[in-house]
């Protein structure tokens, strides 16, 4: 990130794709071959959240695998011949996509604008005392920038 004139870097974290100057937040992105670089102004941030995500698409395979081997059960315990088989690859299926569910948690930090979309930055790597640093930073340089904004000292 090109720093502007009397900006200076207060935080450079996960290999330069979050960085936090004295005014602004600047996020790069890499995702399915595109990479984007989004910035915020500290003043223009309302809000901030961390929140944990899974992949829903897992969550939509362990239910339907879940629902597979019930009606497994159910069709097991009529007069034909029951399928044990059957019974046991749903059972696996379900449980497989239940820890691939689990697995897929990610912790995120949103940091919400005045009337904006808010830029979202996973956390990966980070422990939570660093994430609770990382915030505390954020803040402060948000309260001094506002302060410089409105000269009061």
């Amino acid at each position: 990130m090109e720093l502007q004139q009397n900006e200076h870097l207060i935080l450079d974290a996960t290999s330069g794709d979050f960085q936090l100057t004295n005014r602004r937040i600047s996020l790069q992105r890499k995702e399915w071959g595109l990479s984007s670089k989004i910035y915020l102004y500290l003043e223009d941030i309302s809000s901030i959240r961390t929140i944990y995500t899974h992949s829903i698409f897992f969550l939509i395979l362990t239910i339907l695998g879940a629902l597979a081997t019930i009606a497994t059960f159910i069709n097991n315990n009529s007069e034909y011949r029951p399928n044990t088989d059957a019974a046991g690859i749903c059972v696996g299926a379900t449980v497989l996509f239940f820890i691939f569910w689990i697995a897929s948690k990610k912790r995120i930090v949103s940091f919400h604008p005045n009337g904006g979309k808010p830029l979202e930055f996973y956390t990966k790597g980070l422990s939570q005392d660093q994430i609770y640093d990382m915030l505390e930073k954020v803040q402060i340089a948000k309260t001094e920038r506002i302060n410089e904004l409105h000269k009061i000292s």
